[in-house]
């Protein structure tokens, strides 16, 4: 089945350019950035050993500009990543030509995958809340995962404070996000992903909240998941 919501691609397809003007229209995955990488290296860590993306084959689902793509393999991993709307994979392979990455970047839906052999690490961060069926598109994600691998997830919990941070501010307000890009509706509670995960057949073993702190203009991990979360989870 197809996940991809044209739509909603469009909307951050119209954007690619600004994908990695850190001051653009993507800033606020820049100052994420840090944070979603520094849970995965530990979860990877963890995981692997040491050096844990040393060789490893890394899938990044809804790549975007390939922001995470590229702090991976900055880090030794075999990089595929794939997004739907073309323009965004454009951005993401000229960047990383000019960081000397060799990353393997595809455009479109997970059907593009079929046959592809299963992955160390599955990503698919701030992805969860533009499909329709979050349940099918999680058992998609799992299916890619090798066994003793990890599936990392990110995305926005539905609560008031989501609905107010992560629409009204984010979309109206600060100009974080294109206007129409998320629906309250489509936002997935922690336990609603971790469910789908554990039906999917993985393990889950980490999950934390994602906090912004105005003051600072930063993002920080922590145990308040009512803006946005990650997860970590293992097939055995």
């Amino acid at each position: 089945m197809s996940f991809v919501d044209p739509t909603n691609s469009a909307l951050f397809g119209k954007e690619a350019e600004g994908w990695w003007d850190t001051q653009g229209p993507f800033r606020i995955l820049h100052q994420m950035n840090p944070v979603r990488f520094s849970f995965v290296e530990k979860e990877m860590t963890r995981n692997f050993g040491k050096s844990p993306f040393d060789g490893r084959k890394v899938l990044d689902i809804g790549t975007g500009g390939g922001l995470m793509a590229e702090a991976c393999a900055e880090k030794g991993a075999l990089v595929t990543a794939l997004d739907a709307d073309a323009r965004n994979i454009e951005v993401a392979r000229a960047h990383a030509a000019t960081q000397g990455l060799t990353i393997n970047y595809l455009v479109g839906d997970l059907d593009v995958l079929d046959g592809s052999a299963p992955f160390d690490l599955v990503m698919a961060l701030e992805v969860v809340e533009h499909v329709a069926s979050p349940g099918a598109f999680v058992a998609a994600c799992a299916s890619h995962v090798a066994p003793g691998g990890l599936l990392v997830m990110s995305t926005l919990n539905r609560t008031a404070a989501s609905y107010l941070l992560g629409i009204i501010a984010a979309e109206y307000v600060l100009g974080w996000a294109p206007k129409g890009a998320h629906s309250w509706g489509q936002f997935v509670k922690p336990s609603e992903l971790a469910r789908a995960v554990r039906e999917a057949g993985l393990c889950l073993t980490a999950l934390r909240g994602i906090s912004y702190h105005p003051l600072a203009s930063g993002w920080s991990l922590g145990h308040d998941t009512r803006m946005n979360y990650i997860l970590a989870a293992k097939r055995l």
